[in-house]
């Protein structure tokens, strides 16, 4: 098993705090989340906790992905997924708005 270097392990332990972090910086966010969508904020709650499920169990799939087609691949890949949902989400959330204004006559 080959060593890490001292820069590399820096770098990791700076994407994992990154990580971490990212993950506890919606708690403030809760409250005001629940009443923008006018739901409870254990609503809100779950909605963040289903979140940090899906990311890690993407991280148990890519982590083997990784290793059998290259890391590079796999991270290309996960860029390009992602920017398609992304893409696709902002589709979705915009296609009801065109269709309410069709059925009222606008």
């Amino acid at each position: 098993m080959r060593q890490l270097r001292g820069s590399g392990l820096a770098a990791l332990a700076v994407v994992h705090f990154s990580s971490s972090a990212m993950m506890r910086a919606c708690d403030p966010m809760l409250p005001a989340l629940a009443r923008s969508f006018g739901v409870t904020t254990g609503r809100a709650a779950l909605t963040i906790s289903a979140y940090a499920v899906a990311y890690g169990l993407t991280q148990l799939l890519f982590g083997p992905l990784g290793d059998r087609y290259g890391k590079r691949s796999a991270a290309h890949r996960s860029r390009s997924s992602r920017d398609t949902s992304s893409s696709n989400s902002a589709h979705i959330v915009r296609e009801p708005r065109r269709n309410s204004h069709r059925q009222h006559g606008q």
